[in-house]
Formats: C-alpha cells, structure tokens, sequence
C-alpha cells in the first residue's frame, strides 16, 4: 500500500473502496507505532497508512487515533490535539 499516490487514491476513492483493506492499515499503522521504533520510514510508513484509511472512511475513530499518534511523533502537537479531540466529540 506504500507505493498509493495519496492523491489518486482521493481521486479514486469510491472505485478502489473495496480493494483495499481499511482494517489492515488501521491495524498496520498501530502495530508500527506501537513497536517504538525511531526511524522515520517506519513512521512515514504508518502515517501513510492512516492517511489512507481516513480517505476511505473518513470517520473511523480508530484511523483518526492513528493519525494523531503519528503527528505527536511528528512534533505536530496542535494538529494531533485538534484531531484528539474531534475524537472526542
């Protein structure tokens, strides 16, 4: 799923739904997160990875957790708390 240009898939959205694994990229992203793991491909990649997942299903509480860990680790404090607490709403 790396080598999806994020713009096409926003494009394409509703004619790739089917063929991509929302649940997969939700539960791969955490999984890197998760590992604690410096690099910044690996957090390239799960940043990725939720970025697709909230394409296709832009209200999946679970991507959007996702995302916001990925911009803390970022150093995108204020993005990710704007999202955190969308989630709380």
């Amino acid at each position: 799923y790396y080598s999806i240009e994020l713009d096409e898939l926003r494009a394409k959205a509703n004619d790739v739904k089917t063929f991509i694994d929302v649940k997969y990229c939700v539960t791969k992203a955490k999984a890197l997160l998760d590992s604690q793991n410096p690099e910044l491909d690996i957090l390239d990649w799960a940043f990725h990875l939720a970025q697709m997942a909230l394409i296709l299903e832009p209200k999946n509480m679970l991507a959007m957790l996702q995302y916001a860990r990925c911009q803390l680790r970022r150093g995108e404090r204020d993005d990710a708390l704007r999202v955190l607490e969308d989630i709380h709403e």
